[in-house]
């Protein structure tokens, strides 16, 4: 049986038009709920977040399974529209974590972080211009795997905790990103293509990002803690001494 051509979506496990054309595919979407699940958890039981609003976090929280669901109905119904769906999902993650990887994590000025997140769009969109569909209609997210590296790396320089976490995570990136590319290339030895490990491996990432932002804002919150105690010890030595 010929296989029907969907080269348009680059994807390579669907060969017809049915609803479950793309089980893996569809399947390995819900990967990205899994992980909102343990995020949710985790973020849940640190008692220091509970009072503090977070509205970047939370945004990031409700976008996670947003990509999934997304995902998972641009699977089973390829198209124009459930494919804007599912892009703009994912750039709106991407762009709002990049932004909070500047303020929180990397601890930059606004005036820097403004530089840097123009600096990041102006030449994704460059490169997405000049080669629309380089690595299989994937090249858009080549520039945030080298974003990755380079705040892994400024991270590293600052001695900072996340640094050794957001390599991983980009040595991640760079491999979903690999298995994404090569699913078409893949069709003749495997049916099934690989697009399927670019969500797990996608999802695996998020999670690293998600779990460093959290544990980042902890960390912070917990130093301004210890601030106001050592403040509230002297204020109450002061009232003492002034007896």
């Amino acid at each position: 049986m010929p296989r029907i051509d969907y080269a348009i979506y680059g994807l390579c496990e669907r060969q017809g038009s049915e609803f479950w054309a793309e089980p893996l595919n569809a399947f390995s979407s819900f990967a990205f709920l899994y992980i909102t699940i343990r995020l949710l958890v985790y973020f849940e039981g640190l008692q220091i977040l509970r009072h503090r609003r977070l509205w970047d976090i939370k945004a990031l929280l409700f976008l996670t399974p947003c990509i999934g669901m997304a995902s998972f109905v641009f699977h089973t119904l390829p198209g124009p529209e459930t494919e804007l769906i599912d892009t703009t999902f994912i750039v709106a993650f991407i762009l709002l974590y990049f932004w909070c990887a500047l303020i929180r994590i990397a601890q930059v000025g606004a005036f820097q972080a403004t530089i840097c997140f123009i600096a990041y769009a102006g030449f994704t969109h460059i490169v997405v211009t000049q080669f629309p569909q380089a690595l299989n209609d994937s090249i858009g997210y080549l520039t945030t795997m080298m974003a990755l590296i380079v705040i892994a790396f400024y991270l590293n320089m600052k001695k900072r905790a996340a640094a050794r976490d957001f390599l991983i995570a980009a040595l991640i990136g760079v491999m979903s990103l690999f298995f994404r590319s090569v699913d078409r290339a893949t069709c003749d030895m495997m049916p099934f293509g690989t697009h399927f490990l670019w969500h797990v491996l996608n999802a695996t990432l998020i999670y690293i990002l998600m779990k460093q932002l959290i544990r980042s804002v902890t960390r912070r919150s917990k130093r301004r803690e210890r601030r106001e105690k050592r403040r509230a010890a002297r204020r109450q030595v002061d009232m003492g001494g002034g007896i």
